[in-house]
Formats: structure tokens, sequence, C-alpha cells
């Protein structure tokens, strides 16, 4: 630090205390400290800090917590150098837009006539994707999803294998190999085969206590007995590295969450369960896509019960890594504000984001030709979150980088994505607290 410059605390700090210690986290920076009382003081007094010790003063610099000229630019710099990684892909592909479910809330509901994959797309998106392992590619993440993925379950063992001679031949890696389902299709010779391929990683969607074909994925049936869905969980379990089970939730379900967690835990599998906020979709009399407003988990309100209801469940429940990777800085919201993202369809049209597949509209390029540099791509490249006033003067905005960007290029400009992060900052640093050994005070 220069000498005589101005020098400014970060609007990013957070402090909360813990016993007779005070921890302060920085949100830009994602660092925690356990601070002196004379550094506590100093950060959250309202008083010029320019003239306090420099040595002290650069420390915490250091970390964040006090900053020279703009801190929003060290954000927006982190932004722009989001597609810097050009060692990394992370291919999504769905070989169906088929589905054994009728789920209300489905945003891929218009589209699901578009049935398998052909051979002839098979072949060019392992071309396609052989190109970019050519083009030095070092690392690829595989994720497989529809539809529902295992109605093409010879399609998904027969690339996944070839994606890993490919990625043999090339002398790269494929970092993960990843599969989202309902879970219905699961048996025993079908959670052996992914595990020989390489898919050791497992996302099972719920959205229901009661099951009920076509369009409740519960997890027990009107006896109480478990559903196929939770006896394939209950077996993946065993079989599978990594198991996720996502509970798809919007305003017609917020009641129910409780139990399905109560009904996991009696099988050792709550912790597994993460909560995903759902935004339903329709289409306006002119086929416009909008945002239903009495459905989803849509606007701030409904957003805070949410918040509030992810806090009773997970107070206590997850590790120590959880709750840090929660107060991770973003560079981005997600990968398809980077150039790593790649959707691929059954048809071979390439999309940045898994809620534009199957809309040609929204497409990019495709597995025959690649991805071109037409207006949609350009509108992806062209977002960034620092236009929007709420976002550039919200605290939160390191953590969630402005949310998913698809419904503010696709739907509204001003359409809401906040994330409930916004609302749990303070909720993951309490858990933290308990969980931080506080062995001498010094930063760490």
């Amino acid at each position: 630090m220069v000498i005589g410059k101005k020098v400014y605390r970060s609007s990013y700090n957070y402090f909360f205390k813990y016993a007779e210690n005070i921890i302060g986290y920085n949100a830009r920076t994602g660092i925690l400290a356990l601070l002196s009382d004379e550094d506590a003081e100093l950060l959250q007094k309202h008083r010029d800090i320019s003239g306090h010790d420099t040595n002290r003063l650069d420390e915490l610099q250091s970390f964040g917590f006090v900053h020279e000229g703009d801190e929003l630019s060290k954000i927006k710099d982190r932004f722009n150098a989001r597609t810097n990684d050009e060692n990394y892909i992370h291919l999504a592909i769905a070989p169906t837009l088929l589905c054994n479910f009728n789920c209300p809330y489905c945003y891929e509901k218009n589209v699901k006539t578009i049935g398998g994959m052909s051979e002839g797309v098979q072949e060019s998106t392992l071309r396609y994707v052989e190109s970019l392992l050519a083009n030095k590619k070092k690392s690829i993440s595989i994720t497989w999803f529809g539809g529902e993925p295992l109605l093409e379950y010879e399609t998904v063992v027969n690339m996944s294998n070839k994606f890993n001679d490919l990625v043999s031949c090339y002398k790269s890696e494929i970092d993960s190999l990843m599969i989202i389902t309902n879970g219905v299709k699961i048996n025993p010779t079908i959670l052996h085969n992914l595990n020989e391929i390489g898919i050791k990683k497992i996302q099972i969607s719920v959205d229901s206590k009661i099951f009920e074909r076509p369009y409740k994925r519960g997890l027990i049936d009107r006896r109480g007995n478990p559903s196929i869905i939770l006896k394939n969980i209950i077996d993946a379990s065993k079989k599978i590295d990594r198991l996720f089970i996502r509970i798809n939730t919007d305003g017609n379900n917020l009641k129910e969450v409780v139990d399905l967690i109560s009904i996991l835990q009696q099988y050792g599998l709550d912790q597994k369960a993460r909560l995903a906020p759902i935004t339903h979709y329709h289409e306006d009399i002119c086929g416009k896509k909008i945002i239903s407003f009495t459905e989803g988990l849509y606007g701030e309100k409904r957003l805070k019960k949410f918040s509030e209801l992810e806090r009773n469940i997970y107070s206590g429940l997850q590790p120590f890594e959880d709750y840090f990777s929660m107060l991770k800085p973003k560079n981005c919201f997600c990968g398809a504000n980077s150039d790593e993202m790649i959707v691929v369809d059954p048809l071979g049209r390439i999309y940045r984001c898994w809620h534009s597949v199957g809309n040609p509209d929204e497409a990019i390029g495709t597995v025959f030709d690649g991805i071109k540099n037409n207006q949609i791509e350009k509108k992806w490249k062209s977002y960034d979150p620092f236009s929007n006033d709420d976002c550039i003067n919200c605290k939160v905005l390191p953590l969630c980088m402005g949310g998913c960007t698809h419904p503010k290029l696709f739907v509204s400009q001003s359409a809401y994505t906040c994330e409930s992060i916004k609302f749990q900052v303070s909720f993951y640093l309490d858990q933290l607290a308990n969980l931080i050994p506080m062995i001498k005070p010094e930063l760490f």
C-alpha cells in the first residue's frame, strides 16, 4: 500500500461473535479471519482509517477487509476474466427430451416430443468433443440429463465409453461423469454398469411426499411404504460414490419439505439432500416465455420463505466444507456465463444453458458446424450483472454474481434472479463458528 493513499473499509465485510472473539469474513475475497480486538473495532467503527498503522492496514488489505480505489472494479475484473480457463470444458448432453414423468413445473414441457439421439448426431458429438480435446482442452466434465436420460441408457453407456477412449487418446482427463435422473429406471444392473464406465455421481430429483405417476416424484406411496424412487435411492447410496438428492421446491410443496427430509432421515439419507427453488415458466398468447408469479419461488417474499426453510433444514446437518463452499466468491454465476459450458440436445444443437435446451431460437450452433458467433452467443457474451443497480449495491454480489442469467436474457431484463444466499450469509457464518476450533487469536 502506498503511504498516504486513501484506504476504505470493504463494502463486503461481515462480522460475528464467537465466545470472546470476533471473526471477520469478506465476501469479495472469501477469507475468514479471527480478528484482534483492535482490528475488529477499527473495521466496524465509522471513522477514517487511513492514519492507522500501515503494516496492519497492509495485512487487512491483503485479506480484503480494507481496500484502495474502486472495490467494485476488482469484482468486474474477475468477471471479465472468467473465460480465461482455456483448459476446461463442461459438457451437458440430453440424449432425449422424452420423459416418463410430466412434472407441471418442467421448463422442457414444450419440447418433450424430441426423442432419442441418432447415430449420426452421436458420432458428430464425439467428433466435436474430439476437436475440443485436440485444441488442448485438458479437462472435461460430462453430465447426462434429459428428459430422462435412462430412457436412452444404451446411448449413455456407449458414448461414455467412447468419451473415455477419446480422453485417454489425447492424454486429457475426465474431471467428472455424472447423470441426472428421476431414479425410476434405476436397477442393480444399471448401477453396476454406470460405475463401470466411470459415472460416479448421480443426482436423483424428487418433489413430493406421495408418489403419483406421472406428476409427482414422491418418496412414499399412499400406504406409507417406500416408493420406487426411494427404493432406488437407497440402492444407489450403497453403490455410487457420490449421490445427490435434489428436492425441487416451489410454492406448491414448501410445506412438504420438512416431511421429505424426515423420511430421508429414517434411511440416513438426509445429508445427501439439497433444496432447489423452482421458477415456473409459461407462454403468453403470443408464445413468449413468461414467469408465473403464483406457483414458483419468484420474488423476494417467497425466496425469504425458502431461505428460512433452508436454514431450518441445514442447521447442524452439513459438514464444514459445504458451509464454507457456500461462502466462496464466484467469477460468474455459472458456466453459461463463460465459454466452458456446452449443452447438446438430441438433434445436435448447442446451447449455453440447460434452460435453453430444445429451443432452436436459443441455440448458439450445432455439433456439425460448431459454435457460431450469432446473436444469441453475443447476448451471452455481452451480459454482465453490473448494469443492475440492485446488484452493484448488494453486499452479496461476489457470492451470486447476479444470479441466473437465462431469465434476464430470454424472459425479462427486470426478472428477479436473487439467490437464497442473499439471506443466508449470517446463518452460514454462525454454523461455521460452531465448527471452527478456536485455538489462538490470529488470522487464519
